[in-house]
This record gives C-alpha cells, structure tokens and sequence, in this order.
C-alpha cells in the first residue's frame, strides 16, 4: 500500500579508481585489471572536468578520465612547478572500451533522523481487513523486531496507522482501493 523511506544521505567518494579490464599503451602494461589507482587530482580541460589518474607511480603523467569512466585521448604532464600541462600529441589506450570505475557510497545520516517503512494490505477475512506492517533498517534490511501484523474491520470505512489515514473504497483478497486522507509526514 505505502512505503515510505525518508532520510538524510551523505555521498562519499573513494579516492581511487579501478580499470574494468588491463589497459596498455602500445606494449606497455599502465593499469591492471581490477587494482586500485589513486585519483591525483582534477582538471577542467575544454569546459569537461577530468579525475586525473598517473600512467606510472611519479611519473608525474596522467590520464584524464571523464566523469563515466571512460579515459580522454589526452593525457596531463605535471610541470616541475607544479602546474598541469595538456600535451598535444593523442594517446591510445588499449582497449579502447577500458573504463575506469570510480566508486561512490552512499551513506544514510541516522543521527539527523530517518524513517524507512512499508503498510503492506495481505487480505481480507469474513470480519477483518489484515495488514503488515515492516520497517526497515536504513541499508534498507528488514528489522524482524520491527514487524507488526494489523487488523481491522472488514467493513470499515477509514483506518489510521501511524500517521496515516486511509478511506477504504473496497477491499477483497485480490486487492484494495483506498485514498490517502492524511499522511502526516513533514514537507521539506
């Protein structure tokens, strides 16, 4: 019937990237095929912000990798100042359908509150309407302790549960018509 699931994510960003298959330039082996590579920095190159990831451990030479993972035909040197330089000679990397994955978590911020739950309608009875209530953990795992089962008239023109408040139009073990009097929640 409902579900609702309201709460505060925080994104993180791993610092590396991982290349869905070996990647080579011409004969040289650069990364290997589900390693881990560090992310050296950023670049805004041609209005399209690029990680950066190193051809070799100080070199001071990178790949510019888009925000797909997908790798750019150029490559940045690092100067001996420190600035980035993009050269203007190509490379190509083999294969050329090499992406390089960048993982990004997400995490729920239970410390700012959160509520991750269902009101399932699992039939009718001569005399009882039953429901099941389930609330979930905020990974989204089912709280066994957090299981209610509900009944309520078979005939009853409204139920409430929580904050909700539901007109019953009909119901039957196939299933049930209702509208959302009142839900309650806040508005954000």
């Amino acid at each position: 019937m409902i579900r609702v699931r309201d709460y505060f994510l925080e994104r993180v960003s791993h610092p590396s990237v991982t290349p869905s298959e070996t990647v080579l330039l011409g004969n040289v082996k650069l990364w290997e095929k589900g390693s881990s590579y560090s992310i050296e920095g950023r670049i805004e190159y041609e209005g399209i912000v690029y990680r950066l990831v190193e051809l070799r451990p100080g070199s001071g030479t990178m790949a510019m990798v888009r925000s797909d993972g997908t790798l750019h035909y150029k490559w940045v040197v690092r100067t001996l100042t420190g600035s980035l330089h993009v050269p203007l000679q190509h490379v190509v990397y083999s294969p050329s359908n090499a992406q390089m994955e960048h993982k990004v978590e997400e995490k729920v911020l239970t410390a700012k509150g959160y509520q991750n739950y269902e009101l399932l309608y699992t039939g009718i009875t001569n005399n009882a309407m039953h429901f099941t209530y389930r609330e979930f953990s905020p990974e989204g795992l089912a709280r066994t302790a957090f299981f209610q089962n509900l009944t309520y008239e078979a005939n009853a023109a409204f139920v409430g549960f929580k904050t909700f408040r539901f007109r019953i139009h009909s119901a039957n073990n196939e299933g049930i018509a209702f509208t959302v009097v009142e839900d309650g929640l806040p508005l954000r």
